[in-house]
């Protein structure tokens, strides 16, 4: 399946050409107990790529690898014995295989790519999809997430007669592709995390937001081509964020960050704040944004020179989890072992941090979006901790954790206290990326700075849950502000 868009190129784009691939995991297929055995065609456009791509003045391409979710109407939205949406195992050459449970041969299906648990779930009795459009993301060089670019398929029947076939031929594009482009840097200089912040509080009325869990209605048949609109978030943010493992260099004279965020309008007489991390230094600036639409039908575009009028400088190092030399949590239910790692930062210093906790990977859930990230178990008596390492010469004035989509996605209470020694000088009430009464985590990220602590070197973190729930908190990459 090839995903195609027509780009309107009303803004020169840096770059000359880009490619995105996208490294497949073996995941956990959620399938029915029983069913019938359905070969699935995709007809969308062209099927002529091996590896998903973005085409100046062609489009973004899909991968004929990747997973499709699939789902039917029943009245409301059904998936089987899971709450989750159905895998479709890719054959290739558009092919796919599937299993449809008894009884669902007379309805209605459709496909939503890709197929992640994080991004995309079926509500029972309900008949629309909850879509989460993520504020933190992880793109590579020059290149969007792959993961969080959403489309939902036109509704498709299968064929009751013979061989049980059905085909797809009409993909919608839900997100909105955004090109950040930094400019102003040194050359030579890698970044490590951006946030772009717009500036505009989304109230629980507004619509017009950037991230956030939100519901999709689908259409009535098969024939129905209107596409419903994303109806009102439960969580909504006006702030997003790019973590990068190994860092992003720039490319024809800028570096350029890609996001998938929702459509949304931009009013005039807002302001944009950007905030960037290099090696060993945050740059933080806040720049006027003219009146527009961020859609889904083109590249939308925007430029900043972090070091223009007005910018802010904070010297900051940074430490990536993303490949963190932790045991996996094959069974998430196990308590991590105590131990010291050492990791090597932004600024090249290894550091040995003490540490509770494990390495969650991708392939663990079937159907992940996430890197490798560290671990923090969610579950009674099983915490988990890490010590915040020296950094010579300098004190720690502030930590930023970077979390990862998953975290804790049905709000359940996760506090992290923070420790001088044996005294709480801290505390985060819970380390969520979703949390359905205060919103998503602006940009993803929660900085812990305690009142009257002008020093955090030694300081431990300590995750520390309240209830049984076999999941995780996860962090991808902490940032160490500092001062001499």
């Amino acid at each position: 399946m090839k995903k195609y868009l027509n780009i309107a190129f009303s803004i020169a784009l840096c770059l000359a050409g880009m490619s995105c691939v996208q490294e497949l995991n073996e995941e956990q297929i959620v399938d029915p107990s029983s069913g019938i055995p359905v070969t699935l065609s995709v007809t969308d456009a062209d099927w002529e790529s091996t590896r998903s791509a973005f085409t100046p003045g062609v489009g973004i391409k899909l991968t004929n690898n990747e997973k499709i979710g699939l789902l039917y109407d029943d009245g409301s939205l059904y998936v089987g014995n899971s709450s989750y949406a159905i895998a479709a195992s890719p054959q290739g050459g558009g092919k796919y295989d599937f299993t449809a449970p008894e009884g669902s041969l007379d309805k209605t299906w459709y496909g939503v790519v890709p197929y992640s648990r994080e991004l995309t779930r079926a509500q029972f009795n309900n008949r629309y999809l909850l879509l989460t459009f993520p504020s933190i993301q992880f793109p590579g060089q020059n290149t969007f997430d792959p993961q969080t670019d959403i489309l939902v398929s036109k509704p498709f029947k299968i064929d009751g007669t013979g061989a049980k076939t059905a085909s797809i031929n009409a993909f919608k594009r839900l997100t909105a592709p955004f090109k950040l482009q930094i400019t102003g840097l040194n050359p030579g200089e890698k970044i490590y995390a951006v946030t772009f912040d717009y500036n505009v509080t989304a109230s629980s009325a507004d619509l017009n937001t950037m991230a956030g869990r939100c519901h999709y209605n689908v259409g009535t048949t098969p024939d129905d081509v209107q596409w419903a609109a994303v109806a009102l978030p439960l969580t909504r943010t006006n702030s997003i964020s790019a973590v990068y493992d190994e860092g992003l260099m720039a490319e024809g004279g800028c570096w350029p960050v890609w996001f998938n965020i929702r459509p949304i309008r931009i009013y005039s007489g807002k302001t944009v704040t950007v905030t960037v991390f290099t090696a060993d230094a945050c740059y933080k600036r806040t720049v006027d944004i003219k009146a527009g639409y961020f859609d889904t039908k083109r590249i939308n575009s925007f430029t900043v020179d972090i070091k223009g009028s007005g910018y802010e400088k904070m010297s900051a190092i940074s430490q990536g989890l993303f490949h963190n030399g932790m045991p996996d949590a094959r069974v998430i239910t196990d308590a991590p072992t105590e131990r010291t790692v050492s990791l090597t930062a932004t600024d090249g210093v290894a550091r040995n941090w003490d540490m509770k906790a494990y390495n969650w990977t991708a392939s663990l859930d079937g159907g992940s979006m996430l890197p490798d990230a560290l671990g923090f178990p969610c579950q009674t008596g099983k915490d988990g901790y890490i010590k915040l390492p020296a950094v010579a010469g300098k004190t720690i004035t502030k930590v930023r954790l970077y979390l990862a989509p998953v975290s804790l996605t049905d709000n359940k209470d996760f506090p992290l206290y923070v420790y001088d020694g044996e005294t709480l000088k801290h505390t985060v009430e819970c380390v969520s990326m979703v949390n359905q009464n205060k919103g998503y985590s602006p940009g993803g990220f929660i900085d812990i700075a305690p009142d009257g602590v002008t020093d955090m070197t030694g300081m431990t973190l300590k995750f520390n849950p309240k209830i049984n729930y076999t999941s995780a908190a996860l962090v991808s990459r902490i940032v160490l502000f500092t001062a001499p």
